[in-house]
């Protein structure tokens, strides 16, 4: 064990998250302060601490980011475009307006909650106490779970379908992705940010996930 302290603010703070998340399917609100968790506290951190470095905000391989994030996300966005399309989508009505609330939605809020918290903090802390690979599998997974504790399937918001075998390898595929690049870019958030964003972006195309619902 290379440190434990890190191991076990790791730990806490996935509990945490993860008992919040899961009481958001009973107090729904509850799951606004899931999402202002996973992007603040993640930047209060790194506040505290002086080192924006150990949740990925680092200048360090900063193109290599953006080449990984962007090709990882154009991966999984024909993925999603082709598969989504086997399927009627749901939200298909006034799709450009739909495109201009959730393109920012996905960049300042749904993949930072997400990215912040799971990449950037906690993935950091379980590479510092387990080994740069191990952390990385273990982050990935947690992340995978985490999923099915806030009510996401049949939302207001999303009719994304994961408690099926397909749904929960595509969620572990998506989560083993974003770990990687952003392992492979030196730990800089900016590559699964953009790659998680892009595919947040095709499912709002695909009419699987959306802020806002206008009828004709």
């Amino acid at each position: 064990m290379k440190n434990k302290r890190d191991l076990i603010e790791a730990l806490i703070g996935t509990a945490i998250l993860c008992i919040m998340s899961y009481l958001s399917r009973f107090i729904i609100p509850l799951f606004g302060l899931v999402v202002v968790t996973g992007i603040a506290f993640p930047l209060i951190w790194a506040k505290v601490k002086k080192d924006w470095a150990s949740i990925g905000f680092t200048r360090k391989s900063i193109g290599r980011a953006f080449i990984w994030g962007f090709v990882s996300g154009a991966v999984i966005f024909i993925y999603l475009l082709f598969d989504g399309f086997k399927s009627m989508p749901v939200f298909t009505d006034m799709l450009t307006i739909k495109l201009a609330v959730n393109i920012p939605a996905w960049i300042l809020i749904v993949a930072p909650f997400q990215e912040f918290f799971f990449r950037g903090w906690l993935q950091t802390k379980f590479q510092k106490s387990t080994g740069k690979w191990p952390g990385f599998v273990i982050a990935s997974v947690i992340f995978t779970l985490w999923h099915y504790l806030p009510a996401f399937e049949g939302s207001a918001t999303s009719n994304i379908s994961i408690y099926s075998v397909a749904g929960f390898f595509t969620i572990l595929a998506f989560g083993f992705i974003w770990g990687f690049v952003y392992l492979i870019s030196n730990n800089n958030i900016i590559a699964p940010w953009i790659s998680h964003t892009m595919a947040g972006i095709v499912a709002v195309v695909i009419g699987k996930w959306s802020m806002l619902q206008i009828s004709p």
